[in-house]
């Protein structure tokens, strides 16, 4: 989708920070998102974004660095650098080693992230903190209907589109309804939803 319509996330315009945004991806596993993000930034007049990959296991970091690695030695020099970072979303403090410094990003990016109730709450208020007033945050959510993961479906809109609250507050702006292509993806997956949220009030 980023590929095929970047100008649908406000790429390369729309105040994302001039030629310079500041990109986050939560929750980036493998950096699937990053990585893509890394060759399409360059065409489109934004090689000197700061884009940020995000992950809270060891694990999942090392495997992240090195797909990294990987990836930015085999496209050569017209790829943006990507930076793997660990990100507690339960966390408030920032590490002082925090690529953006005391910045905040133009446009935070997650994609199947959410596989409990409490994902969902945590993940808001980590895009509350790191969100700036005018950026841009793509949530894509996986819907499972069925099986152990079928209970969070609503959980966004729970988190993104409660009532009564004052002040300024991150809510949904938009949400499309995506359908799975055949032979893409898990067996549980139905389809997905991609919510575009702000800052609103």
């Amino acid at each position: 989708m980023l590929c095929d319509a970047p100008a649908r996330f406000g790429l390369p315009t729309a105040g994302l920070g001039g030629s310079a945004p500041r990109i986050v991806e939560l929750g980036a596993g493998t950096g699937l998102v990053s990585l893509t993000l890394a060759q399409l930034l360059p065409g489109l007049g934004l090689a000197r974004a700061a884009l940020v990959a995000t992950d809270y296991h060891s694990a999942v970091i090392a495997n992240l660095r090195g797909n990294i690695a990987i990836n930015s030695s085999a496209v050569g020099s017209a790829v943006c650098p990507v930076q793997a970072c660990v990100l507690d979303w339960g966390v408030e403090e920032m590490d002082p080693a925090w690529p953006l410094g005391g910045e905040r990003a133009d446009v935070l990016f997650a994609t199947d992230v959410i596989y409990a109730h409490e994902h969902a709450e945590m993940l808001g208020a980590c895009a509350s903190r790191l969100l700036a007033p005018d950026g841009v945050f793509w949530l894509l959510q996986t819907v499972r209907q069925n099986g152990r993961f079928g209970g969070v479906v609503g959980t966004v809109e729970g988190v993104f589109g409660k009532g009564g609250s004052t002040g300024r507050i991150l809510r949904i702006l938009e949400s499309q309804r995506v359908e799975k292509p055949d032979r893409v993806g898990r067996g549980d997956e139905a389809l997905y939803r991609l919510f575009k949220i702000g800052w609103s009030g």
